[in-house]
């Protein structure tokens, strides 16, 4: 959830337990959450575009 963009507090609700709980029981989600998200991403733009997918070319060009 983090990893998509949600707000910890958010996240931490949905879950049932406290922002510090969460921070405490997930550290390495809530500190690369987005980071890694973003990383698999871009990866599989990349293979699209290694596929031929000019949309994904163009993505990766701009």
């Amino acid at each position: 959830m983090v990893s998509c963009g949600m707000p910890q507090d958010d996240c931490a609700r949905a879950l049932g337990m406290s922002t510090p709980t969460l921070v405490k029981r997930f550290p390495e989600e809530v500190a690369n959450g987005v980071a890694g998200k973003r990383a698999e991403v871009i990866g599989l733009l990349y293979k699209s575009a290694r596929a031929g997918y000019v949309s994904a070319q163009r993505k990766l060009e701009g």
